[in-house]
Formats: C-alpha cells, sequence, structure tokens
C-alpha cells in the first residue's frame, strides 16, 4: 500500500493518481482469478479420474491457449486500445472459471483450459500495456508494484478458496461468488482507467522482432523460466534430496512466493534509486547467488533462506522487461508485451520439463543449479533496458 499512496505525491494528475489505482485492482484481480482456480485442481482431478500424467496434459493446454493468443492480444490491444481490451477480456477471464470446475471428461477439461488460457493473455497483456501508458503519464517507475499486486491477489485467492472449502462451501458457489465480485469489481475500476484510443503506433499482427525485442524476450524466457522451475521443483529438493517431510518442503515455495509479493511492491522505490540496468544486474546476482546457496548447505532451513533470495532477485526483473517492451520505438505497447511475454511463458513452460530431463542426467541439485546460471546470464543483457524503463 505504501507504493500506491505515494502517488498522490505533488504535481501529479488526480485522473492518473485514480488510474493508478484502478490498474493496480486489475492487476491484483488477474491474480485472484488465477488462484481461484488453484484449489479446485484436486477435486476436478478426483470427479474426473485423471491420473496425474493427464492432469498435467489438460494443464498444459491451459498454457498453450495463453501462448497461442497472445500475438493477436497485443495486436487488438495496439489496435482498439487497452482499455476496451481489458474489459472484455477480464470479463471473459471471470467468465472462463466456470468451465474446467465444472469439467466432466478430460476432453472437456483440456477445452476448458485452453480458453481460460486464452482469456487470460487478453488480460495479462492488455493489462500491462495500460500499466506501461499510466507509468508514462505517472513520470516514475511504478511497474513493479502492479506486479507485486498480481502477486498479493494470487496469495488472497488461493486463501479466500481454501478457506471457503474447508469451510464447506460448495465448489460451485464458491465460483460463483468470486465471478460475480471481481466482475463488479473490475467493471467499476475501468471507469478510471485513462486511455480509449487505439496507440499510434499499431504495428503488424506478425513481424519479425528486433534486436531489442530479442533480447528483453531472452530475458523474459530466462526469468520465467526460473519461476517455473522454482514453482514446481524446491518441494521436490527439499523432500526428496533434504529429506524434509510434505508440509515443510511447502514452505519452500512459500518463501519464495512471500518474498517475490515483497520484492515487487518495493521495486519501485529500487527502481528509481538505482535504475533499471543496475537493479536488473543485482537482482541476477541476488536470486543466482540465493539459488546456490539453498543448494550448497544440506540444511532446510538455509535452502528456504536461500530460495527466499530467489524470489526477492526474480521479483522484479520481469517488470522491468514489460516496462521495457511496452516503449520499444515502432511498436505498440500491446505488441512489444506480447511478443515479450509469449518468449517469457514458453520459458515457463519449458523450464520444469527442462530441469526433470537435467535431473535424470545429472541429479536434482546440479540441474538446479544450471538455472543459477541462467539467472546469472541476464546481467549481461541488462543494458537492453537503458533508456526504456
Amino acid at each position: 500500500m505504501s507504493q500506491l499512496s505515494a502517488s498522490f505525491a505533488a504535481g501529479v494528475d488526480p485522473a492518473v493518481r485514480r488510474a493508478r489505482v484502478a490498474v493496480a485492482f486489475v492487476f491484483f484481480a488477474c491474480g485472484v482469478i488465477f488462484s481461484s482456480w488453484v484449489p479446485h485442481i484436486p477435486l476436478v482431478q478426483q470427479r474426473i479420474g485423471l491420473s496425474d500424467g493427464e492432469l498435467g496434459l489438460a494443464l498444459f493446454f491451459m498454457a498453450i491457449g495463453a501462448i497461442s493468443a497472445m500475438p493477436l492480444c497485443g495486436w487488438l490491444t495496439g489496435k482498439v486500445g487497452g482499455k476496451r481490451v481489458c474489459s472484455i477480456s477480464s470479463l471473459a477471464f471471470c467468465l472462463a472459471l466456470y468451465l474446467p470446475t465444472h469439467a466432466e471428461s478430460f476432453a472437456q477439461l483440456a477445452a476448458a483450459l485452453f480458453v481460460f488460457g486464452a482469456c487470460s493473455s487478453g488480460m495479462d497483456v492488455s493489462m500491462n500495456a495500460e500499466a506501461v501508458r499510466v507509468e508514462k503519464d505517472f513520470g516514475r517507475a511504478i511497474m513493479s508494484s502492479f506486479h507485486g499486486f498480481f502477486s498479493l491477489g494470487g496469495l488472497t485467492g488461493a486463501l479466500i478458496g481454501g478457506g471457503l472449502l474447508a469451510l464447506g462451501v460448495s465448489s460451485q458457489l464458491h465460483i460463483t461468488l468470486m465471478i460475480v465480485l471481481i466482475a463488479v469489481l473490475c467493471l467499476l475500476a475501468f471507469r478510471y482507467f485513462l486511455h480509449n484510443a487505439p496507440e499510434a503506433a499499431g504495428g503488424h499482427t506478425f513481424s519479425l522482432p528486433s534486436k531489442p525485442v530479442l533480447a528483453l524476450g531472452l530475458l523474459a524466457f530466462g526469468a520465467l523460466m526460473a519461476e517455473g522451475a522454482m514453482a514446481d521443483w524446491t518441494g521436490v529438493y527439499l523432500s526428496s534430496v533434504l529429506g524434509t517431510s510434505a508440509s515443510t518442503a511447502a514452505m519452500g515455495f512459500a518463501a519464495f512466493s512471500v518474498a517475490m509479493a515483497a520484492g515487487r511492491l518495493s521495486g519501485d522505490y529500487w527502481t528509481r534509486r538505482l535504475g533499471p540496468v543496475n537493479l536488473m544486474r543485482c537482482s541476477a546476482v541476488i536470486a543466482s547467488a540465493g539459488l546456490v546457496m539453498g543448494l550448497l548447505f544440506a540444511e532446510p532451513l538455509l535452502a528456504m533462506v536461500g530460495f527466499a533470495c530467489v524470489g526477492i532477485g526474480l521479483a522484479n526483473i520481469v517488470p522491468l522487461v514489460f516496462s521495457a517492451a511496452g516503449r520499444v520505438p515502432g511498436m505498440s505497447a500491446g505488441n512489444g508485451i506480447a511478443a515479450v511475454a509469449t518468449s517469457g511463458y514458453t520459458g515457463f513452460l519449458a523450464g520444469p520439463p527442462l530441469i526433470g530431463f537435467l535431473s535424470e542426467l545429472m541429479g536434482l541439485a546440479l540441474a538446479l543449479g544450471v538455472v543459477a546460471v541462467i539467472i546469472l546470464a541476464a546481467g549481461p543483457f541488462a543494458h537492453v533496458l537503458r533508456n526504456r524503463a
């Protein structure tokens, strides 16, 4: 909240202040929608009777839907404006939450998750494009706090969903309540968005990426690959390598997630203090060193501290990259963000299976060590953020 209160500094147009709060809420709402699905995954698996492999394949369709829709969503955002695309896609994303929770077969679940992922792309690209434009009007770095509110929304949605289900509230009632509540609040937030008009530099739907976009795409690929690896393999490392209980193993990702949320909420301050290039380099060192620490010491508590350092280090890489992608000359914010996000989410998708493959060859600790090297490699690419973030 301190990041939002800072927006009321002198010299900032009140309309821009309100827009910042509205966009931050939409990021929060997106996190809530995503995480509201999570508590229902085991329930859907049990109801349909899916194996772990079948469930994993069905979840893969959500990523395919998201990646497939991103280029179109970027083009639409540049063509008709972020406010229109965000308002339509967020309502569609809310309604799409109903589909996977009520699937009755593998085919229905896969199709539902494909639609869910595609709708998430529209909201993701358009709200980030709107965030870039509000950041420009605001006159200083504020992108990290937007992503911090997404993280807070994820934690909030998971807690609400888990709590209601634990109290015996039906799956259908929980989903209905979340759809109605988030949809109504989003509609209120959109009233305070600043930009209705299309962007001047609309670009083409498909074109060869420029060198800055390629460099930003590589940064996004590496950062989100690392996030995916941390999400899927920290618990496995703690339980299978360090021999912890399942409940203790779950705390590894919790430490990573909480640290990432804290890092993003404070990221605007550090961006202004250090500059985007130096912050990127410092972030890469902190994340890489934290992961190495977590892997070198065969002590669960030290491993969790290390994983928290990874969360702090990775926290601001994607916000910095998305902010820069929305400012690439000759491209609309929507197209730039869509191109870089497609690369990033491909990394998020490829990371966990790649770690599994490497783990078979060299062991899980060394496989995660490769992730530390990939994170550290972000440093030499940080110069691409100069004058863009």
